[in-house]
């Protein structure tokens, strides 16, 4: 299990805020900051958000500050599959705990025409991508760009963006989002 509170307090000490300091700050009880620190409960993308606002501590610092404690193996049966509203590509995590990762790594699978989702999506972050197989067009912003087998693509996830498999047969490939967004 990764243990994300220690970082959290160590941040916290080095700027010299007490626990209540951080919790008014952030609004959130004490208690809550104090449960997080001793990794008893773990928090939300958003409320770590904010606690990495109020240490200036970057969210991605604190991701990458989390010591690996044992290699995890996720078996290809094991996986969580899910769907974005209005999505129509297949997801699934490959992670088995996607809430308490640095980076979240997704296989997308879809047939001719589907897509990521249906609006223009957008979220904290950096997204990187791989097109395993397949013609797929990423959009974002106004750009499109055509990656087809082997091509790969990096941009700012805050951009309105989306995936759609222009080619003739199902197209795969792996998503991986910095930090994690879902």
């Amino acid at each position: 299990m990764v243990k994300l509170g220690g970082v959290i307090r160590k941040a916290r000490l080095k700027k010299g805020f007490t626990l209540d300091e951080v919790a008014t700050r952030c609004g959130y009880s004490k208690a809550l900051i104090s449960r997080i620190e001793n990794d008893n409960v773990y928090p939300s993308i958003e409320s770590l958000s904010k606690i990495a606002i109020v240490l200036d501590f970057p969210l991605y610092d604190i991701f990458a500050s989390i010591p690996l404690e044992e290699p995890v193996v996720l078996h290809k049966d094991q996986r969580q599959k899910f769907h974005v509203n209005e999505g129509e590509f297949d997801l699934e995590f490959l992670v088995p705990n996607p809430n308490i990762v640095s980076l979240l790594p997704i296989l997308y699978s879809g047939e001719p025409q589907a897509h990521s989702t249906e609006r223009m999506g957008k979220h904290i972050g950096h997204e990187w991508s791989i097109v395993l197989q397949g013609k797929v067009e990423v959009v974002i912003g106004e750009k499109k760009y055509i990656l087809k087998e082997g091509d790969a693509i990096y941009f700012n996830a805050s951009t309105p963006h989306k995936y759609v498999n222009i080619g003739n047969d199902a197209a795969h490939g792996i998503c991986v989002t910095i930090p994690p967004s879902y």
